[in-house]
C-alpha cells in the first residue's frame, strides 16, 4: 500500500473516531467536548458559526446525530481503503465534501483527502 492509501486511512479513522466520539458524549451528556476555562470556556469551534449563520442550531440533536453517522461514514471510508474495495474512492471524495462543513478540522482533513484520491487513488 503507498502513501497516499496510508494517509487517507489515518486521516479519515481519526476524524471519523472524533466525530463519533464526540456526537455520542454530545448525545448522552447532552453537550459536545468544549474547553473548560479559557477565553473559549464552553464555545464550540467555527462550525458552529457557520450553522448558526444558516439558521442551524449546533447543539441540536439532529446536528448530534449528524456528527455520529458522518464520523461513521468516516470510519467505513477507512476500513474500504483497508480492505481495497472498489468504492472507497469514491467514498473519500464524497464523505470529504460532506465533511467541508466542519470548520477548520473537516474542512482541512476533507480537503487533503479529496485532493490525494483525486490525485493518486485509482
Amino acid at each position: 500500500m503507498r502513501w497516499p492509501h496510508w494517509t487517507i486511512i489515518v486521516l479519515a479513522a481519526l476524524l471519523g473516531a472524533w466525530l463519533v466520539f464526540d456526537g455520542i458524549r454530545a448525545l448522552t451528556a447532552g453537550d459536545f467536548t468544549t474547553a473548560r476555562s479559557g477565553p473559549y470556556a464552553g464555545r464550540l469551534g467555527p462550525w458552529a458559526d457557520l450553522l448558526r449563520a444558516i439558521g442551524i442550531e449546533p447543539r441540536h440533536a439532529a446536528v448530534k446525530l449528524a456528527h455520529v453517522l458522518l464520523g461513521v461514514c468516516w470510519l467505513a471510508t477507512a476500513i474500504g481503503l483497508l480492505l481495497h474495495a472498489p468504492w472507497a474512492r469514491i467514498a473519500v471524495i464524497g464523505v470529504g465534501a460532506a465533511s467541508l462543513w466542519y470548520l477548520p478540522f473537516g474542512t482541512v482533513l476533507g480537503a487533503a483527502a479529496i485532493v490525494i484520491a483525486a490525485m493518486f487513488l485509482p
